[in-house]
């Protein structure tokens, strides 16, 4: 823990909504240690702070902390910040939930964080528990992968990230649940993505995500998700007729009550962008370009 040395501002001056800012007073150690059920009520306030409070982190933090892996940044007896590390299928330490409170921002706590983050899956690696050591990221997250380049991670693969308003059934059929077939996982050679993890290609993939995904049928279009979420991938089939898969996976998520879809593409399905982007489809921000980042540690 010898990059834990560095100093930081003491959380001390009572802000009018009764939290705290730090002032220059005192510079006490922050550490990192496992997360425990305890740190949930700050977990949740950092989520609630996070993306406009679009964040997922409250909503998975209880079942993270109970699989293991999870880890809390604390500073003067504050949470500060977490991170998460998660052994996937095809011996990956997937890192994940990297995140800071809104107030603690540019002190250089996220890069604390980081660095601890990778230290740990190093030593998974090293260890022999996994071989391998990924992440995803948003392409303008310039600030994590700066970071990440500088500790030896290396750009290895990317996908594009599109949303649009869900649509209402309007007495369409429901898109039915069905088996996954290895013909669905065509397009993705390398690695597939299920919402913002992604899963390298191995014998068994598609056994792993049988049990970690749903797919569902539309007019013989395909589309995956993991229960629960609105990000959906496409299968083979949906990238035959991108526009209509997209209608369909839209009308899957507002039956979940989602008001937004996401989907995610391989990198290379410009076409498919295209036409998806006639019907309503966008980018969060411009250019439009792969813009979900795979990350591997060399």
């Amino acid at each position: 823990m010898g990059r834990l040395r560095k100093t930081f501002r003491l959380w001390g001056k009572k802000m009018p909504d009764g939290t705290s800012e730090l002032t220059e007073d005192a510079m006490p150690r922050p550490s990192i240690r496992a997360a425990v059920p305890g740190d949930i009520p700050e977990l949740a306030e950092i989520s609630r702070g996070t993306w406009d409070g679009g964040d997922y982190l409250e909503a998975v933090a209880a079942s993270w902390i109970a699989e293991g892996g999870m880890y809390s940044g604390i500073i003067a007896g504050r949470l500060f910040g977490c991170y998460k590390i998660t052994v996937m299928p095809g011996r990956v330490a997937w890192l994940e939930g990297l995140r800071v409170h809104p107030s603690m921002r540019g002190r250089g706590l996220g890069r604390l964080l980081s660095e601890d983050c990778f230290r740990r899956a190093r030593a998974l690696r090293d260890g022999g528990t996994v071989d391998w050591v990924e992440f995803e990221t948003y392409y303008h997250n310039s600030e994590s992968i700066a970071i990440a380049e500088s500790c030896g991670f290396e750009r290895v693969e990317t996908f594009r990230f599109l949303y649009r308003a869900s649509i209402p059934q309007e007495g369409a059929a429901p898109a039915a649940v069905v088996p996954l077939e290895e013909r669905d996982l065509l397009p993705y050679t390398t690695r597939v993505p299920l919402g913002w993890k992604a899963l390298l290609r191995t014998e068994d993939t598609a056994g792993a995500i049988a049990g970690l995904c749903e797919v569902r049928e539309a007019s013989g279009l395909r589309f995956m998700s993991r229960p629960g979420e609105n990000v959906f991938t496409f299968c083979a089939s949906a990238l035959e007729d991108p526009v209509e898969a997209g209608r369909a996976a839209a009308r899957a998520a507002h039956a979940s009550g989602d008001d937004t879809v996401e989907i995610m593409l391989p990198g290379g399905a410009a076409a498919a962008e295209s036409l998806l982007m006639s019907d309503g489809w966008s980018y969060w921000e411009e250019p439009r370009e792969p813009n979900a980042w795979i990350f591997r540690m060399r």
